[in-house]
């Protein structure tokens, strides 16, 4: 399963906690969705441009971008991450890497379903919370406990900061 640089891209922002909190908060104003949809093509621009190979300088770019058009710092380095699995896929891509390719794609759709799957279960979880007369309360009780869990685990990875002058800082715990 080979995809177009800017369908990997499109694939790997879906699970990006950054991506996520910047759509919820509306952090890029009235036009965050087409920031965001710009942001996907231009990461697929550079990516494709084979004089750009280094991961600090693309991890940077991206950083930057994010501070001038959805006012975010990133703490957590998950741009170096993001960065480098672009252009891992897009050499790979560039180099005709069947092996890599598909290798760099189902580690991608592997942690999409899991990602969907937490996401799933957390629904699940919330929309039976509201039902606390029914029979089954105890197996309720015990999947929230689960969830809390996932919760924890979660928000040790980040912390959202809100500054004195109004940037919201994401850390990671």
């Amino acid at each position: 399963m080979v995809y177009s640089v800017r369908e990997y891209i499109e694939k790997l922002f879906k699970f990006w906690d950054i991506i996520d909190f910047i759509v919820s908060e509306n952090s890029g104003g009235n036009e965050t969705k087409e920031k965001v949809e710009w942001l996907k093509d231009v990461c697929a621009e550079y990516a494709m441009d084979s004089k750009n190979v280094e991961v600090s300088y693309f991890a940077e770019w991206i950083e930057q971008i994010l501070n001038e058009e959805f006012d975010l710092i990133l703490e957590d380095n998950s741009s170096t991450s993001v960065a480098t699995n672009i252009l891992k896929y897009s050499d790979a891509l560039r180099r005709n890497d069947e092996e890599l390719l598909n290798d760099l794609s189902l580690k991608l759709m592997k942690v999409i379903q899991e990602r969907s799957k937490d996401i799933n279960f957390k629904r699940q979880i919330k929309g039976n919370s509201d039902d606390e007369e029914s029979e089954s309360d105890g197996v309720i009780e015990e999947e929230m406990e689960v969830d809390d869990e996932k919760v924890t685990k979660k928000e040790k990875k980040s912390k959202q900061i809100t500054d004195d002058d109004g940037w919201t800082t994401i850390q990671k715990k």
